[in-house]
């Protein structure tokens, strides 16, 4: 890992990593169809053995504070496996993951995997954005019996949209990092001039003004 120039772990670990990027022309286009400066690709820290052992370690400390009566771990696909499997590996927790949709063949299964019956899990996710993945994920455990305690995630872009929607399934959400202390971090490593970072923020100000659940 490069110099430490963020007391911020997870956010010190995507800088690192090359995670973070910021472009306003072109803009990037999110999962959700959304187009944005911003792309905080989750997957490129599992490149790095440092970089990773570093976010597994915050992982694996946050889930013992923040969901101790958790049972069983459940990463969303994609972003969400390896962090989910590796994670569950640390605590000897049984892992599975969830599909977006079930599978179109073989079982048709969304939940892959098994857990024991009464089991208590929570949801990985890497990147929190709308919340519609997680809320998705959440809801399939469900229906297989699952007493899914909340969703922990690396990084949250910090939308009302997202919040809205995880209120509306009564989960309750941990992200190690968000935007604010993501772009603290990107200016303490020297990362884009003050203008680039200045208009990062006005337009995730404009962002969360404008979101579906923020007005």
């Amino acid at each position: 890992m490069e110099r430490i120039c963020s007391e911020d772990t997870v956010a010190q670990a995507f800088i690192a990593a090359g995670a973070v990027r910021v472009s306003f022309d072109p803009m990037f286009t999110w999962s959700s169809g959304r187009k944005a400066p911003l792309y905080v690709d989750g997957r490129l820290i599992y490149a790095y053995p440092e970089v990773r052992s570093a976010v597994i370690d915050a992982v694996v400390r946050a889930l013992q504070e923040q969901f101790p009566e958790a049972t069983a771990i459940a990463g969303v696909a994609t972003g969400g496996i390896p962090l989910g499997a590796v994670s569950a590996d640390r605590l000897k927790l049984p892992f599975v993951y969830v599909r977006p949709q079930p599978k179109a063949h073989g079982r048709g299964r969304q939940v892959e995997g098994e857990l024991p019956p009464g089991s208590r899990a929570v949801v990985l996710e890497d990147i929190l954005s709308t919340g519609r993945s997680a809320v998705q994920a959440a809801l399939a455990l469900k229906r297989e019996g699952v007493d899914v305690l909340g969703v922990l995630a690396l990084y949250s872009h910090r939308l009302p949209e997202a919040d809205a929607a995880l209120r509306a399934v009564k989960l309750r959400a941990v992200a190690l990092t968000d935007f604010e202390r993501l772009a603290a971090a990107l200016k303490a490593c020297g990362r884009y001039d003050d203008a680039a970072l200045k208009n990062l923020t006005e337009w995730h100000r404009a962002l969360v003004s404008e979101s579906p659940a923020g007005r």
